[in-house]
């Protein structure tokens, strides 16, 4: 973790993990059609990512961590998936998450709106 996390957070609260988060979703996911739980799941689901490969925190789980219901995260994943921003699948007998979508859509900001600071207007 960066000298300057450190200095914003302190260890203490970055020795339990931290999550980057690209400034392009956080400033334009209203744009991109995002709700404010789909986002939430998105950043959920995205703190288990450790690797290249893509996470598999349970429904259970993700929706303890968000205060809702599971009902609450199917609905948003289904929203997700309708969007073309998540691809959930079964494999090896969990469900893994794959945010390829949503990723490829933060790629297509043309780089003359990330130069106003990452929003798109």
């Amino acid at each position: 973790m960066g000298e300057q996390n450190k200095g914003v957070w302190g260890n203490e609260i970055l020795d339990g993990g931290f999550l980057q988060v690209p400034l392009s979703l956080l400033r334009n996911y209203k744009a991109f059609g995002l709700t404010d739980s789909e986002l939430c799941l998105a950043l959920v689901v995205l703190s288990y990512k450790f690797s290249e490969s893509d996470p598999w925190p349970s429904t259970a789980t993700i929706a303890r961590l968000m205060g809702k219901k599971p009902d609450a995260v199917f609905k948003a994943s289904r929203s997700l998936k309708e969007k073309k921003m998540l691809l959930r699948y079964e494999k090896d007998g969990v469900t893994v998450w794959d945010f390829t979508g949503l990723t490829n859509m933060l790629l297509a900001i043309p780089s003359i709106k990330k130069d106003r600071g990452g929003y798109i207007k």
